[in-house]
């Protein structure tokens, strides 16, 4: 794995590293050159090894010759020398599994970019050639398509209303007696809301008794002198099924004018 492309890290166990028998022996001085050893030698072409040149490993481990001399019996016992150079074995080991991970990974990568490269659509592989082996003709939309000819274009579906194509809509919603209804009651408010409960409603009550109904609350509402904003809104009557009260001409006392006066709960 070249320099360039390989982690900058690896995985150090602090216990494992303590407990080292090598380590164990070693002072504080010996541990330092060691540790030293240990970040050059992952830095090297070749991780984990190291020249066995006195010179070039003090330099390495930042100490002087005395210093070297001094560590150079201990820090050796932690690596094999045996070929003439300084392995760190359990370096090499750590390197082997990064390796092996980070080519999992580029297999893994290579293959998703391979499959979006050339995944088939319509008939086209996306490199403009055709994946039809046989002699069957490609769909009609695309037997003229050509790499340097535009793509078809397709319809689009689209959730985008005209306004006319609404009020079409709304006006399939609405019972035909509606209207009608909503003309005659005395407050005109929230009319979508008026609309549904008339739908309700109308399955409860004739069209005939709810239009007398809003007529009798309308004729309640003038002889009482009960002000518009003291009056239910249509959707309101409707789900309250008000079409049944009673409405006396003068009347002011009952539920209906208790619930909207002032005083009223």
């Amino acid at each position: 794995m070249p320099r360039a492309s390989r982690c900058r890290s690896f995985n150090f166990y602090p216990d494992e590293f303590l407990n080292d028998q090598n380590v164990v022996v070693m002072n504080s001085e010996e541990v330092g050159v060691y540790v030293k050893l240990i970040m050059a030698a992952w830095q090297q072409d070749i991780p984990g090894v190291l020249p066995a040149q006195d010179e070039a490993l003090m330099r390495l481990a930042r100490a002087s010759l005395e210093e070297w001399h001094r560590c150079k019996a201990a820090v050796a016992r932690c690596f094999d020398t045996s070929d003439g150079r300084w392995v760190q074995k359990r370096l090499r080991r750590e390197y082997e599994a990064q390796s092996q991970r980070f080519e999992r990974i580029r297999g893994v990568r290579r293959g998703a970019v391979r499959q979006r490269k050339w995944r088939p659509v319509g008939g086209i592989e996306s490199n403009g050639q055709s994946n039809d082996q046989s002699n069957v003709n490609p769909p009609s939309l695309l037997h003229s398509f050509t790499p340097s000819s535009p793509l078809p274009t397709l319809p689009l579906k689209t959730n985008i209303r005209s306004s006319a194509a609404r009020t079409v809509r709304v006006r399939k919603e609405e019972h035909p007696a509606f209207p009608a209804w909503y003309a005659a009651y005395p407050r005109r408010a929230s009319r979508g809301a008026a609309r549904r409960a008339y739908s309700v409603a109308v399955q409860k009550a004739t069209p005939e008794e709810l239009l007398a109904g809003a007529a009798r609350y309308a004729k309640w509402l003038a002889s009482t002198g009960t002000p518009l904003d003291k009056t239910k809104h249509p959707a309101t009557w409707l789900n309250q099924e008000c079409w049944l009260d009673e409405y006396n001409a003068g009347d002011r006392t009952g539920s209906v004018f208790e619930m909207y006066s002032v005083g009223g709960s």
